[in-house]
């Protein structure tokens, strides 16, 4: 809680909450005074756990792609559908496979396959030769040569896509190098949203200690005030008092003279 306000926010189905503090008090040269506010929203940004649907921060999920892809094969008329493992561009070059001139079939390498073929973009599966086989469905054809090639179902992946959060994910032996490259990117994103929201809370916090530090001021600054008029109004007020008994002590004085030579002062009035 801050101020009195709950400031905990749980659950986001409901939508997102902005709160308000005070952020700035103001006098314009006519002297009039205001005060503004900064809104903070307590939104997926900043919430690190969401009760209701998992999109907080720390318990967002999100899909982390396995090292395979999932591709249909027609071998004999029945067509069935793999996880197969997949490759980037950059991994068949590294193999050392030579590309024909439609960008769509690798030949050769290194890793023992006889072919890769472009299923997506940036993405190549192994393949086999069909040129002189007619089980496996044509995929794609050497603009250069001719030779057709049909996807090798043969090379499986060894993981699946999976969902993972910040608070709930795992590492073990099954998981493979291109998930753990996946999971790391999932903690580098959700540690540059907490940072943007500390961020946020710091700012409000300066602005907060900026008003504190002012407000301390102008009353430190205003009881300096009171302290001087009560100076002035005791000043004024003990010089009063002190004409207040010279005027006492006269009359006193003057009655004291009066009483002892009364018949003096009556034959004043004759």
């Amino acid at each position: 809680s801050f101020s009195g306000e709950n400031w905990l926010q749980a659950d986001l189905s409901g939508g997102n909450i902005t709160k308000s503090v005070v952020g700035s008090f103001v006098r314009d040269a006519s002297g009039n005074v205001s005060v503004k506010k900064v809104n903070y929203d307590l939104s997926a940004s900043s919430v690190l756990f969401d009760t209701a649907g998992d999109t907080g921060i720390l318990d967002a999920t999100t899909t982390i792609e396995g090292n395979g892809v999932s591709v249909d094969v027609n071998i004999g008329g029945t067509v069935d559908s793999y996880n197969v493992v997949k490759y980037t561009t950059e991994q068949v070059i590294a193999d050392g496979a030579t590309f024909d001139s439609g960008g769509k079939v690798a030949v050769g390498g290194t890793a023992g396959f006889a072919g890769y073929v472009k299923v997506a973009d940036d993405t190549w599966v192994a393949a086999i030769d069909q040129s002189a086989a007619t089980d496996h469905e044509i995929f794609a054809t050497d603009t250069d040569n001719g030779d057709v090639w049909a996807i090798d179902e043969t090379n499986l992946a060894s993981a699946a896509a999976m969902t993972a959060s910040v608070s709930t994910f795992e590492i073990d032996e099954t998981t493979t190098a291109t998930q753990i490259s996946g999971l790391i990117s999932m903690v580098d994103a959700a540690l540059e949203t907490m940072t943007s929201a500390a961020s946020s809370l710091g700012s409000i916090s300066s602005r907060i200690d900026l008003q504190s530090e002012f407000v301390s001021k102008l009353t430190d600054s205003i009881d300096s005030g009171v302290g001087r008029l009560v100076d002035a109004d005791m000043n004024e007020e003990s010089t009063r008092l002190k004409a207040l008994q010279t005027q006492q002590q006269l009359a006193i004085q003057a009655l004291s003279i009066a009483n002892s030579d009364s018949q003096s002062v009556l034959s004043l009035f004759r």
